[in-house]
C-alpha cells in the first residue's frame, strides 16, 4: 500500500512539474535536511526506494547523482541511513544504481558524515557481514578514520562484534601489525577497547590470536588489562590473563599515569572476584601509586570489606604500610567512615589504633575531623587515646569543634576527653595559637558544639583560655560568645548564677545565692601565656611523648589564681599591670563587649547586674563621689571668685569717672590704687583663690599622672577641657604683683580667660552628670543632637553666607550690617525669630530719620523681596528641619534608653576602675560572691538597720530573671529553633541512610553480575510499585516544605 500511494504521488507530482519545467520536487527535504529517499532507506523499505529512485532516473542522470548524494544537516547520505539500519536490500539496490550509472560509486561508499563516519564504520557497529562485504567490493576503504580516529576494528571491537572482526581480521590489509595497534584520538588500540564496556572475551581472543600487542597503552597510560579490570570484565580478563605474552612481560602490575595497578583499581572498586582473579595470577598485592597507596589503602577507604579481608590473608604487613603521608589503611578508613573496616583491621590485621601520619594524627583524629561517630566508638572500643595530641597539640575534639560535629563532640567528652587542651603552633602569630575546643567551636559558627561543650562537667576549663584578638587585645570564649553567640553566652551567665546550692527552704534566711565573676571580671588575669613566649598565669603542665595526655594542658583552675576567700593571690600573674594597660583591658572588658555589641538582654542579666553592684558598692562610689565633690569644691570656689571679683571695666574713666582708669592699660591695678588707695579685695575671693589654687593643682598633677600611664592615648576631648579648665582658673586668680594681691583687680586679658574658665568648668560638670545614668541619658540625647548638628552645620552654614552676603550689600548703610562679621551675627540671630522688621525697614519713616543714611532703605524691593524669602527658607524650612532632626535623634535615643542606661552603669564602674592603680584594683576582684535575698534576722532590729540593708533584689524578681516567662512571639521563635534542629537531625540521618542504600546497591549489583542474572528483571523487581519510593518522595517533599 505505501509503494502504491508512493507511486500515485510521484505520478501526480511529475504531470504537474511537466508543465512547470521543474524536476526538484524529489530532493524537498524537511528541517532536518533529510529527504524522502533518507526517510525510506531508514524505515528499510526497498520498494519505495525503488519508486523514488525510478523517479529521479526519470529526471536525468544529473539529477539521479545528487539525489542519491544528497546530505541532510549531519551530512548523512541515504547510503548511511540504509547501513545503520541493516537494510541489505536497499543498500544492494543504491549500490547497483549508482555503479550502473556510473554516479561516481567511490564517493558514494566512502562518504563520510559531520562524525567523518563511512558507512563501513556503521557497518562494523552492526556486526552486518553481508553488508561489509557489500561496501567493500564496492570500494570502501578499510583503513578509513573518524573524527576520533578510529577504524572498522576499533568500531567492531568496541561494539563486540566477533564475527565481523574476524571476517575483517582474515583481509591481508587487516591483519598487519600496523592497523591491529593503530590508535584512536585517546590512544586506544582496538584490542584495548574490546576490553571495555561489554564483557565479551571473543573479540580480545581474536585480536590476540592475529598478534594484537597487549602492551599498548592509552593515553593515560592504562593497558588492555587495565581497561578489562576497571569495566569489571571478567571474562575479558580471564582471556587476556591466559595469554602468554601478557603473562610473560608481567602486564599484570602495569600502571597507569597515576601509578595505580590493576590490582589497584579492583580493590577501589570493590570487585572481589576481580581481585581474586589478578592475586591468582601473581598480581602484587604491595605495588604502590604516586601517593604511595597500597591496593589495601584504596580497599579500605572505599569501605570494601571482603576485599581487605582477601588482601589481609596475603600478608598482615599490608595493615601498616604507609603513603606518602604517612596514612596507614586505618587512617584512609577513619576518613572515610569505614567504622567495619577498622574493626576488621585491629582483629584480622592486628593494626596499631596508635600509628600516626605525617600531621601526627591518629586514626581517632582521622574519624573526629570528618564526624564519624561510628568510626571514633569503635577505635575507643579498642583501646585508643582519648586525647592523642599532634605537632601543634591538635586533639580529637579540637577537630570535632572545629568541623562541628556535635555528636562526635559529645562522644569525645563521655569519654573524659579534655576541652582544656590548647593549640600551640610554632608560630605564635598564627590566629589558631593557644586556642582550645571552644574557641574553635565558636570561630567556626557552630552553636550546637559551643553549647554542648558548655553543658559538660568541663565547661569552667573550656572558658579558661586566652588568645590575641585581630587588634592585638586579650580575647576570651566568653567575649568570643557575647560578641557571636549572645544565646549561649546567656546559658553561660545562668551557671555562672548558683542558686540555694545548700536546699534550704526559698523563706529560709540564709537562702543564698552565689555569683561566679571568674569569667565575666578577668581582666586582671592571664590564663595562658601571650605570643612571643611570655608565660602564663598558672602552671602548665607538658610532656613531649606524643600520648595519650601527653599534649600542653596548660589550664588554670581557680585554686591557681584565688585564694581561700575568693580574692586575687599576690602571686597571681595579672594581665595588665601598669595604669594605661589596665585601662586598654578594661577598654576589653566583657561588659564593654556587650556594650559595643548591643547586648542588651546580657546587660540586664542578675550576673552583670551582681558585677556592677560589686564594683560601684566596693571602690565606685567612693572615687567617683570623692572626685565630684573636689571638683564641686573646686567650681564653688571659682564661681564665688569671679562673682565677688569686680570686672575691670568697673574702673575705666570714660564710665567711671571717679576712678578714671585708662581702659586696657597696663596699669589698670596701679590707676584704681592710686585713684582710691583704700580699696581692697572682698574676703570672699581672697578665700577662694586658697581652695582654687591648690585644688587646680591636684587636678592637674592627676592629670599629668594620667598621661604618663596612658600616654598617646591620652589625649581626648574630655582631657583636653580638665587641662583648660584648671589651667586657666590658675591664671585667673593668680597675683602678679603686689597691687592685685592687695586689690583683687585683675587685668583685661586675666578676666577674659577667667569667664572662658568658667564657662568651660561648669560645661564639663555635664560630663560628671553624664556617668549618672538617672541624668545621663538626657546628655546623651544632646550629645546625639549636638552630632546631626555638626554633620549638617556645613549646609546651614551655606545658607548664612549666602543671606549674609546679600543683607550686608543691600543694607550695609545700618549699623546692625554695617561690617561683615555684625551682619553673619546679626543673620544668625534672625534666625531664630528676632527679624527687628520695625527697626531695619520702618525706622527710615520716622520724621526723625528722613535724611539720617543710618536708617535708610536705599533698595526696597530687593530688600523685601530678600527678606520674604529669608523667613521661609530660614526660620521656616531650615529650622523645621533641625528640629525633625533632633526629634529623630531624641525617639532614637529614647528607644534605646534601657541600653544606653545601662552602658552609662558599665561605663561607669569601668572608668572609675580604670583610675585606681593596678595593685588596688585588683584587691576587689573576686572569684564569686554571696547574696541572701531573703531578709536577715539581724535587718529586724529596727528602722535603721533595715535602711542600711536595703534590697538589691529579692528572690522572685531574681528568678523571674533568671527564668522569665516567654511572650507569645518569644515562644514561636523557640518552637521555630527547635523545628530548625529538628529537621537538621534528620537531614543528616537521611544522608546516612542514603548512602547506606548506595553502598547496599553497590553491592548488590556487584551479586547480580556475578550471579549473570538477567539485569532487566532486576531492574523491574528494583522498580517494585510495592517498594518504599513514593514514602521517600513523600519524607523528601515533606522536609523541603517544613
Amino acid at each position: 500500500r505505501k509503494a502504491g500511494a508512493v507511486r500515485l504521488l510521484l505520478q501526480t507530482s511529475a504531470s504537474a512539474e511537466s508543465e512547470l519545467g521543474r524536476r526538484d520536487y524529489l530532493d524537498l527535504g524537511e528541517t532536518s535536511g533529510q529527504t524522502a529517499l533518507h526517510l525510506a532507506c531508514s524505515e528499510s523499505d526497498a520498494d519505495i526506494c525503488g519508486q523514488l529512485l525510478a523517479a529521479a532516473e526519470a529526471a536525468g542522470e544529473g539529477f539521479l547523482k545528487r539525489f542519491v548524494n544528497k546530505k541532510d544537516v549531519e551530512h548523512v547520505t541515504c547510503l548511511h541511513c540504509a547501513v545503520e539500519h541493516g537494510a541489505v536490500d536497499v543498500v544492494e539496490m543504491l549500490l547497483q544504481k549508482v555503479t550502473s550509472g556510473q554516479l561516481g560509486i567511490g564517493a558514494f561508499v566512502n562518504a563520510t558524515n559531520t562524525a567523518e563516519q563511512t558507512p563501513l564504520h556503521l557497518a562494523a557497529r552492526t556486526g552486518n557481514i553481508r553488508l561489509m562485504e557489500l561496501l567493500v567490493q564496492h570500494g570502501a576503504k578499510l583503513d578509513a578514520v573518524d573524527a576520533t580516529r578510529q577504524t572498522v576494528l576499533h568500531k567492531a571491537a568496541f561494539f563486540a562484534q566477533p564475527s565481523l572482526l574476524a571476517n575483517l581480521l582474515e583481509r591481508s590489509e587487516m591483519a598487519r601489525r600496523s592497523s591491529l595497534d593503530c590508535r584512536d584520538r585517546e590512544g586506544n588500540t582496538p584490542l584495548m577497547l574490546a576490553s571495555t564496556e561489554k564483557d565479551d572475551p571473543e573479540c580480545a581472543r581474536l585480536l590476540l590470536a592475529k598478534g594484537a600487542s597487549p602492551l599498548c597503552t592509552d593515553g593515560q597510560g592504562r593497558t588492555a588489562v587495565y581497561l578489562a579490570t576497571h569495566w569489571y570484565n571478567r571474562q575479558v580478563l580471564q582471556a587476556l590473563l591466559d595469554h602468554p605474552a601478557v603473562r610473560d612481560a608481567r602486564i599484570i602490575d602495569e600502571s597507569d599515569a597515576a601509578n595505580n595497578s590493576p590490582l589497584h583499581v579492583a580493590c577501589r572498586n570493590g570487585h572481589v572476584d576481580i581481585v581474586e582473579l589478578l592475586l591468582e595470577n601473581g598480581a602484587d598485592a604491595e605495588a604502590k601509586n604516586e601517593d604511595e597507596e597500597t591496593p589495601m589503602h584504596l580497599a579500605a577507604q572505599a569501605g570494601h570489606l571482603q576485599v581487605v579481608r582477601r588482601l589481609l590473608k596475603i600478608n598482615l604487613s599490608l595493615a601498616f604500610d604507609e603513603d606518602e603521608d604517612s596514612n596507614t589503611p586505618m587512617h584512609m578508613a577513619a576518613l572515610a567512615g569505614q567504622a567495619r573496616i577498622c574493626q576488621l583491621l585491629i582483629e584480622e590485621g592486628k593494626a596499631d589504633v596508635n600509628a600516626r601520619n605525617s600531621r601526627g594524627w591518629t586514626a581517632l583524629d582521622c574519624a573526629a575531623s570528618k564526624g564519624f561517630t561510628n568510626v571514633a566508638r569503635t577505635l575507643l572500643e579498642n583501646d585508643s587515646p582519648t586525647d592523642p595530641a599532634d605537632k601543634s597539640n591538635v586533639t580529637p575534639l579540637f577537630l570535632a569543634c572545629q568541623g562541628g560535629h556535635v555528636d562526635m563532640a559529645r562522644l569525645l567528652l563521655r569519654r573524659g576527653a579534655r576541652a582544656a587542651t590548647r593549640i600551640k603552633y610554632s608560630n605564635p602569630e598564627s590566629p589558631l595559637h593557644n586556642c582550645n575546643c571552644l574557641d574553635a567551636a565558636i570561630d567556626n559558627g557552630h552553636k550546637k558544639v559551643a553549647l554542648t561543650l558548655l553543658s559538660s562537667s568541663q565547661w569552667k576549663e573550656a572558658l579558661r583560655n586566652e588568645t590575641i584578638g585581630e587588634k592585638g587585645q586579650k580575647d576570651t570564649p566568653l567575649r568570643k560568645l557575647i560578641r557571636k553567640m549572645p544565646t549561649i553566652a546567656e546559658r553561660v551567665f545562668d551557671k555562672c548564677v548558683e542558686i540555694n546550692k545548700e536546699r534550704r527552704a526559698p523563706e529560709d534566711p540564709d537562702y543564698r545565692v552565689a555569683f561566679n565573676y571568674e569569667f565575666l571580671d578577668d581582666s586582671y588575669i592571664r590564663w595562658s601565656g601571650t605570643r612571643g613566649g611570655v608565660g602564663g598565669g598558672c602552671g602548665s603542665k607538658s610532656d613531649d611523648s606524643g600520648s595519650e595526655g601527653a599534649s600542653d594542658h596548660s589550664e588554670c583552675s581557680a585554686s591557681d589564681i584565688y585564694d581561700s576567700s575568693g580574692r586575687l593571690k599576690d602571686s597571681a600573674n595579672v594581665a595588665a599591670t601598669g595604669g594605661g594597660a589596665v585601662r586598654d583591658s578594661l577598654k576589653n572588658h566583657p561588659l564593654m563587649v556587650m556594650v559595643k555589641t548591643k547586648r542588651e538582654d546580657l546587660l540586664l542579666h542578675p550576673l552583670v547586674a551582681a558585677l556592677l553592684r560589686h564594683k560601684w558598692t566596693a571602690f565606685g562610689r567612693w572615687v567617683y563621689y570623692l572626685n565630684l565633690l573636689l571638683y564641686a569644691v573646686f567650681l564653688t570656689a571659682f564661681t564665688v571668685y569671679m562673682l565677688c571679683t569686680p570686672p575691670t571695666y568697673r574702673f575705666y574713666g570714660p564710665y567711671y569717672p571717679e576712678y578714671n582708669v585708662t581702659p586696657r592699660a597696663a596699669d589698670e591695678c596701679q590707676q584704681v590704687q592710686r585713684a582710691n588707695p583704700g580699696f581692697r579685695q572682698h574676703e570672699a575671693p581672697a578665700v577662694a583663690v586658697w581652695l582654687i589654687v591648690p585644688l587646680g593643682i591636684l587636678f592637674l598633677l592627676k592629670e599629668v599622672g594620667q598621661v604618663f600611664m596612658n600616654r598617646l592615648k591620652y589625649l581626648n576631648f574630655e582631657n583636653l577641657m580638665d587641662w583648660s579648665i584648671f589651667t586657666l582658673a590658675i591664671v585667673t586668680v593668680i597675683d602678679f604683683n603686689e597691687c592685685q594681691r592687695v586689690t583683687g583687680i585683675r587685668t583685661y586679658w586675666q578676666w577674659n580667660v577667667g569667664a572662658i574658665g568658667i564657662l568651660v568648668a561648669w560645661l564639663n560638670l555635664v560630663l560628671f552628670i553624664r556617668k549618672m545614668p538617672r541624668f545621663g541619658i538626657y546628655v546623651v540625647m544632646f550629645t546625639d543632637v549636638f552630632a546631626t548638628f555638626s554633620r549638617f552645620f556645613l549646609v546651614f552654614f551655606l545658607f548664612v553666607v549666602s543671606f549674609s552676603l546679600t543683607f550686608f550689600v543691600l543694607l550695609q548703610n545700618q549699623i546692625a550690617f554695617s561690617s561683615m562679621a555684625k551682619t553673619l551675627l546679626k543673620t544668625s540671630v534672625m534666625m531664630i525669630g528676632e527679624f527687628e522688621y520695625t527697626s531695619i525697614f520702618d525706622e527710615q519713616f520716622n520724621p526723625d530719620n528722613l535724611y539720617s543714611p543710618d536708617s535708610q532703605v536705599f533698595y526696597d524691593a530687593s530688600s523685601y523681596l530678600v527678606f520674604a524669602f529669608f523667613m521661609v527658607v530660614m526660620s521656616i524650612i531650615i529650622m523645621n528641619l533641625l528640629v525633625g532632626l533632633a526629634v529623630d535623634d531624641i525617639k532614637a535615643v529614647q528607644e534605646q534608653a534601657s541600653l544606653k542606661r545601662l552602658a552609662m552603669q558599665v561605663e561607669l564602674a569601668l572608668d572609675v576602675e580604670s583610675v585606681l592603680p593596678a595593685k588596688i584594683s585588683r584587691r576587689f576582684v573576686l572569684r564569686s560572691e554571696d547574696y541572701y535575698p531573703n531578709p536577715h534576722h539581724t535587718c529586724q532590729l529596727g528602722f535603721i538597720n533595715r535602711l542600711l540593708y536595703r534590697k538589691w533584689m529579692s528572690r522572685e524578681e531574681l528568678n523571674a530573671a533568671l527564668n522569665p516567662e516567654l511572650n507569645e512571639w518569644e515562644r514561636i521563635y523557640q518552637k521555630q529553633d527547635e523545628m530548625e534542629i529538628s529537621i537538621a537531625s534528620m537531614k543528616t540521618k537521611m544522608k546516612d541512610f542514603r548512602a547506606t542504600t548506595y553502598r547496599i546497591e553497590a553491592m548488590l549489583t556487584a551479586v547480580v553480575h556475578k550471579l549473570g542474572i538477567n539485569q532487566e528483571l532486576a531492574h523491574s523487581l528494583n522498580n517494585d510499585p510495592g517498594d518504599d519510593s513514593a514514602d521517600d518522595k513523600e519524607m523528601e517533599k515533606l522536609l523541603v516544605e517544613l
